[in-house]
């Protein structure tokens, strides 16, 4: 144990007892029952201190020096307590700083503020991921749509457009005329050369057209291809220049026989038969009717049934004349020019013929 310079050391007198018992710690003491330190006898007197020893500064081997003081029981120095009331013990450590409420509040609101800000940004980047990936489902699921309604309409389109060919067809192909029980056998154009009309003369096809041509006072027929006996014959004819035009059937070349059945740009309609000796007779001279579109370039629908000996004249689906005659039974089907008056041209269009 270490001593500091201003303390002196205990040095205990060995002369010196407590009690009437010179063992201090003598069980049988009768003042320390106990054991341990007898207390010091009420009026036991207090001895004097031995004479003081030179020592020097550093013990007794010195020179000089004062004498240790040496305690006894009832010389002890007793320093007292101090009130507790003023006891000030040793200082305390500094407490670690403290986050005050103010502090704690600013930190979570900054957590707040950049929790709002990260959910600012991600949640409209998501939902613009969201966004585009619905808008290429519903583009995808879109153009899967308008290219099942462009598959439908395509569908739609050519059954609709083969509803109006079958329909077209069935129509070309139905006799409009009485008795309606003709079968289609010739659908021609005439807007090319074929095989069965010349392509000569005063018979030529051109401007998408077959076009017959005479000079004035004089009638020229243009007839070929099949024969044909009874029969519904239909062309569209327009007077280009000149008079009249029409429609050659039953022209009998063995026989010389044909007939002929006109109209003209001024309103009229005739029916002739020529004869073997290449005369003409007359069925129905030069009539007026309503049912001719008059004037030149103006396009009519001329039409005749031969059905045995009763022959049926139409003009623009319009009956005009009903004739029964047995002068040629059978023969080619043709067109006519006439120069009544003057030089004449007719274009004809569009024939059909059905067989009864």
């Amino acid at each position: 144990m270490d001593f500091h310079a201003d303390e002196k050391p205990f040095v205990p007198n060995q002369n010196l007892f407590y009690g009437s018992n010179p063992n201090p710690y003598n069980p049988q003491d009768p003042y320390n029952p106990q054991g341990g330190y007898a207390p010091v006898p009420p009026s036991q007197p207090t001895p004097p201190p031995p004479p003081p020893a030179n020592y020097g500064p550093y013990g007794p081997a010195g020179t000089t020096g004062s004498t240790p003081t040496v305690y006894t029981h009832q010389n002890l120095p007793v320093t007292p307590l101090p009130d507790s009331s003023r006891y000030e013990g040793p200082t305390r450590p500094p407490h670690p700083p403290t986050i005050s409420k103010k502090m704690l509040l600013v930190v979570l609101a900054a957590i707040i503020v950049l929790l709002g800000s990260a959910l600012a940004i991600f949640i409209p980047y998501h939902n613009a991921q969201v966004d585009s990936a619905n808008a290429t489902a519903t583009s995808q699921a879109n153009a899967t749509s308008v290219a099942r309604a462009a598959a439908t309409a395509r569908v739609v389109a050519i059954t609709a457009t083969a509803q109006v060919h079958a329909t077209a067809t069935a129509i070309v192909a139905a006799d409009p005329y009485s008795p309606h029980t003709g079968t289609l056998a010739v659908v021609d154009s005439l807007n090319a050369a074929n095989n069965s009309l010349p392509n000569s003369g005063g018979c030529t096809f051109t401007n998408g057209a077959y076009q017959v041509s005479v000079a004035k006072g004089y009638t020229h027929a243009c007839t070929g291809g099949s024969s044909f006996s009874d029969f519904t014959f239909e062309v569209h004819m327009t007077i280009l220049q000149g008079d009249c035009g029409g429609l050659v059937f039953r022209d009998n070349t063995a026989s010389n026989q044909e007939y002929q059945f006109e109209i003209c740009q001024d309103g009229r309609y005739g029916f002739y038969v020529q004869e073997p000796n290449s005369s003409y007779k007359t069925i129905q001279g030069f009539t007026a009717t309503s049912g001719i579109n008059t004037g030149l370039n103006k396009q009519n629908t001329l039409a005749v049934v031969a059905n045995g000996q009763k022959i049926d004249l139409y003009v623009n689906q319009q009956l005009v004349g009903s004739f029964n005659d047995t002068s040629s039974s059978q023969g080619w089907l043709g067109f006519l020019a006439d120069g009544e008056t003057s030089a004449t041209a007719v274009a004809y269009a569009n024939e059909r013929v059905w067989t009864l």
